[in-house]
């Protein structure tokens, strides 16, 4: 070997061994850093549902359904409202029926024999599909007369038990007639010409005991109506219905029970409730099917429900003693018509029913 060479060599082998270590480094550091890299994208891959689920979620999740509601409501609700509010408007002839309902309201109606809670008398409503009362419909009221004298009551013996109820003197009430020969518990009712479409009656008819007495006498009601019968006596009673086309029913009802509600079935007139512990106790009370009915009061006064058309009927009036008296009668659109009825003291020619016309 040359020895001036030696040197040159020395330095030229530092040189590459420099080179060769920098490659090192060089690599050393690279794979330093790719490990990392690709163990931190595997960690992010293994725990990418726990680690973006959080952050990533709500976002795209929770967002865009609010923003999809806001979407949605609007037009579900703003279109509709836009539609119903023109179509009466700018469409159809039908629905401008709807305008004549209001026009006939339901009114309360005040009638004789027919009575409300609270103390007042009267029918409210409209029957399914029927005309309410208004100012345009006929109205038929009046008088019911007696002539004649009639026969003395009977005294009625209470015994000491309801006695002491009812003090002062009681008799039967076969003819109650005021100073002026006007008669009491005369049912006065359509008996031909009832309109199909009629106001429907109040919800109860109140038949009350009081110091053994039925109150009131004579009462009407309309087919399926509640009767709603009450005891204010410290004595026991009992509700005996004898009808003739209705079921017979019998029930006890002490002092302090409370109501019975009754309901009639079929038309009737008279049906006789008996209260068989006091044989003087007993009203009649009268079934129909309709509402077009009234009982005259103590000053021989009635009123029928004035929501009739224009037309021809007849009007009975009857009473239990002095038979019945019918009339018929037209009355036209608005037409209030009073009617009086005179009943003559039945005797052995006395006809116990007629009818006459008046136009």
């Amino acid at each position: 070997m040359n020895p001036e060479r030696s040197p040159l060599v020395n330095k030229l082998t530092l040189v590459v061994l420099s080179l060769i270590l920098a490659c090192l480094v060089l690599l050393v550091i690279r794979a330093y850093e790719r490990p990392p890299s690709s163990a931190q994208s595997a960690v992010a891959t293994a725990e990418e549902p726990q680690v973006e689920e959080a952050p990533a979620a709500p976002a795209p999740e929770t967002a865009p359904p609010p923003e999809r509601r806001a979407m949605r409501r609007p037009p579900v609700a703003i279109p509709p409202r836009v539609v119903v509010v023109k179509s009466p408007s700018l469409e159809s002839p039908a629905p401008e029926a709807a305008p004549a309902e209001p026009v006939e309201p339901p009114v309360v109606v005040v009638a004789p024999g027919v009575h409300l809670p609270g103390g007042s008398t009267g029918r409210s409503g409209d029957r399914a599909g029927g005309a309410a009362p208004h100012a345009e419909s006929a109205e038929i009221f009046g008088t019911a007369s007696l002539i004649g004298t009639p026969p003395p009551e009977i005294p009625i013996d209470f015994g000491p038990s309801c006695g002491r109820l009812r003090p002062d003197p009681v008799t039967t009430r076969h003819y109650v007639v005021n100073a002026e020969g006007r008669l009491a518990n005369v049912l006065v009712y359509l008996s031909r010409g009832v309109p199909e479409r009629h106001p429907s009656v109040s919800p109860m008819v109140f038949l009350d005991q009081r110091g053994c007495v039925f109150e009131p006498y004579v009462l009407g009601v309309e087919t399926n109506q509640t009767l709603f019968i009450r005891n204010f006596d410290p004595e026991l009673h009992n509700l005996h219905f004898l009808p003739r086309l209705n079921r017979e029913r019998n029930i006890a009802q002490p002092s302090g029970a409370p109501p019975v509600l009754f309901t009639i079935a079929k038309p009737e007139l008279f049906i006789r409730i008996k209260c068989d512990v006091h044989p003087w106790m007993f009203p009649y009370v009268s079934v129909f099917d309709h509402p077009y009915f009234a009982v005259t009061d103590t000053n021989g006064e009635f009123r029928l429900p004035p929501a009739l058309p224009s037309g021809k009927y007849v009007v009975t009036a009857t009473h239990l003693k002095a038979g019945a008296v019918s009339q018929e009668i037209t009355v036209r659109r608005g037409e209030q018509r009073a009617l009086e009825f005179l009943f003559a003291v039945p005797g052995p020619a006395t006809p116990q029913s007629r009818v006459t016309t008046r136009e």
